[in-house]
């Protein structure tokens, strides 16, 4: 569009200095421990993720290994959420909510998982798994 306004150099950093806020090496550290976290998670799950097993046993084992970790999921009641993790089946772009449904041959699977730490550090990660 001819009535797009050009950006010179100068204001893109303008604008991003405004924007981007610089991150204190503690509260980095924060969020490495709770990456960490997350991953150890996550690894954990989709080594148990299995045709025949629902996304509801995926969110029962995320809630305990986050709760044992000294953890909180994230999603569990974020805006009513009702789980612990959003597990999202084949045309499920995101954010689907476990259910009792068995996993099917053939099916692709989207977990995604936040830990918060009780430092308030959090971290979010994914995973896609296809099935069969």
């Amino acid at each position: 569009f001819s009535s797009r306004r050009r950006h010179t150099r100068s204001s893109l950093v303008s604008w991003a200095r405004r924007c981007v806020q610089e991150t204190a090496p503690e509260d980095i550290e924060g969020i490495r421990k709770a990456s960490q976290l997350a991953r150890l998670v996550l690894d954990e799950v989709h080594k148990i993720i299995k045709i025949g097993m629902t996304t509801d046993e995926i969110d029962k084992k995320v809630h305990e290994l986050s709760i044992e970790n000294d953890a909180y999921p994230s999603p569990f009641n974020y805006r009513s959420f009702p789980k612990s993790v959003c597990t999202s089946v084949n045309e499920v772009i995101c954010h689907g909510i476990p259910d009792l449904r068995p996993l099917q041959d053939g099916d692709i699977l989207n977990v995604d998982i936040t830990c918060l730490l009780y430092t308030s550090d959090a971290a979010d990660e994914g995973l896609a798994v296809d099935l069969g």
